[in-house]
């Protein structure tokens, strides 16, 4: 599996998966999920606080977006500067237990923590609810 170098002063996890990709194109990505009602896995660690939730994108103002569970009790919401750095991995990048269709992680400009991130994940809806 073919891996990109991004050079970038981030931690050096970011390094080892997908590749960037410009703000533009991931708010393409990320229109296209909440057209699609696609499942999404959401993961993201800012400062001292972390979330980890599945939902569907419900709504994109500007730079604004809300993650909404499907329960409709659950919400993360978060704004972007179009200075984070965006990495785009698809499913090859994972293996294959993962079912994942592809993901984006946003990284924080200098001068934020370095270890901030939010990352989002199209899941494969075949296998969401299937035991291993």
């Amino acid at each position: 599996m073919k891996q990109a170098k991004v050079q970038t002063k981030q931690p050096q996890q970011q390094n080892k998966i997908g590749r960037q990709i410009s703000f533009e194109d991931a708010c393409l990505l990320v229109n296209g999920w909440r057209d699609s009602l696609a499942l999404l896995s959401c993961q993201s660690k800012i400062g001292q606080t972390s979330v980890c939730m599945r939902g569907r994108m419900r709504d994109i103002a500007g730079l604004k977006t809300t993650l909404t569970t499907n329960d409709g009790f659950g919400e993360f919401a978060f704004e972007l500067a179009s200075d984070v750095l965006c990495i785009y991995a698809d499913s090859r990048d994972f293996p294959d237990e993962a079912k994942v269709v592809c993901s984006l992680f946003f990284f924080f400009p200098s001068g934020s923590d370095p270890d901030d991130y939010i990352s989002l994940s199209e899941l494969d809806n075949q296998h969401v609810f299937q035991k291993p």
